[in-house]
């Protein structure tokens, strides 16, 4: 059996448009004191991120409080202004997906031409919200191994948090059931109705992937839908620094060893390979990230039993789809579908279940030439 896919990620971020609320965006707030302790309005407080020197800023308010809301996840420069003072630099703040930092700012008395630099404090208590997250940066994402059902998947990460258990599909966060997580990406709700928490819904490859967070308790009530954790995902973006990458992820029988009680190793052949490059377009304003990622599988021969179209099928000819009974299974056409007058609708049968063959596309015809014929007598496990 051979299996293959071909996964395309582009992003273009455009830094100069206002973005709507996402949730995979955060926070970075606190206060502002001069050397006595006492809050200082007026203050601008300004947030530098690192890798695309995208600034966002504020002004403390009367209380000494600012908040710069709405910012990537990354690593940010938090710079801090006012006459009469020393200008305050706090560098390597790290902001998580969803993330809020806590960052009391202290100022000294001087002129704002000085300049105090602090590149290494104590962590920050994240005491700002009470949700309890874990959060996966880009270094984890190269530094650990990942495989999961026959492919590499970022859904691997969720077995970092404390609590999960299970395997990439059937996980369970602090007990909770099968299915019921909700799964966003870059804001955005990636869960299903019918499937909650599917990790099939991320088809995107780790290497496409910047960060990962997963809320396991005490989350806000923006995510009350969901009782099994949520689990954040954001996509790489551009810097203003040219960056790319090549990968190849590989699984061979040949390198694997023969189980005891077989004669021979079974056919297991893998290849995910691909590659990524991001920029600028325009530095601190613009820039892009593209990936490319194909995916190849190829196993042994399946006994599995399944039903394939006849040659009669194929032709358009669906005489023998029949009941148990025997009776026949009318189909009908889709181009005559009309009101029946009574609030529903009534389409013509198409006659002796004969499709003509007029009605069936090039397409159609070229997909149908790959499907293998029977090779057993009827039409259900042929």
């Amino acid at each position: 059996m051979v299996k293959g896919t071909i996964s395309i990620t582009a992003v273009l971020i455009l830094a100069t448009v206002v973005m709507a609320a996402q949730s995979e965006r955060g926070t970075i707030r606190g206060t502002v004191t001069d050397a006595t302790g006492s809050v200082m309005p007026g203050v601008t407080v300004k947030a530098v991120n690192v890798d695309t020197g995208i600034e966002t800023s504020t002004v403390t308010t009367d209380a000494g409080l600012y908040s710069i809301p709405q910012v990537k996840p990354g690593n940010y420069r938090v710079e801090a202004e006012r006459t009469g003072f020393k200008k305050l630099i706090r560098e390597n703040v790290r902001v998580d997906v969803s993330g809020t930092v806590g960052l009391d700012l202290q100022m000294e008395v001087g002129e704002v031409t000085q300049v105090v630099s602090v590149t290494d404090a104590a962590p920050q208590l994240k005491s700002e919200t009470s949700d309890v997250v874990t959060a996966v940066n880009p270094k984890t994402f190269i530094d650990l191994p990942l495989n999961a059902t026959g492919g590499r998947s970022a859904e691997s990460f969720i077995f970092l948090a404390p609590g999960t258990t299970g395997n990439t599909f059937d996980a369970h966060i602090n007990g909770s059931q099968t299915l019921s997580k909700e799964i966003q990406l870059d804001g955005l709700s990636m869960t299903i109705a019918e499937v909650g928490g599917d990790p099939r819904v991320l088809t995107l490859p780790p290497d496409a992937l910047q960060e990962f967070s997963i809320a396991t308790g005490s989350y806000s009530a923006e995510f009350g839908n969901t009782g099994g954790g949520v689990e954040r995902f954001t996509i790489k973006s551009g810097t203003n620094d040219f960056h790319g990458s090549l990968y190849e992820f590989l699984r061979n029988d040949v390198l694997d060893a023969r189980d005891f009680y077989q004669g021979s190793r079974a056919i297991n052949r893998q290849n995910e390979y691909g590659g990524s490059i991001g920029g600028p377009i325009f530095k601190n304003r613009t820039f892009f990230f593209f990936n490319l990622n194909y995916f190849k599988f190829r196993s042994g021969p399946s006994n599995q039993i399944a039903s394939v179209p006849t040659a009669a099928f194929k032709t358009g000819d669906l005489s023998e789809l029949k009941n148990a009974d025997g009776s026949l299974i009318q189909i009908y056409d889709p181009a005559t579908t009309r009101s029946d007058g009574q609030g529903g609708f009534t389409r013509d049968p198409f006659l002796g279940n004969i499709i003509p063959e007029s009605r069936i596309s090039g397409v159609a015809k070229k997909v149908l030439g790959f499907v293998p014929d029977p090779k057993s007598p009827g039409i259900v496990n042929n």
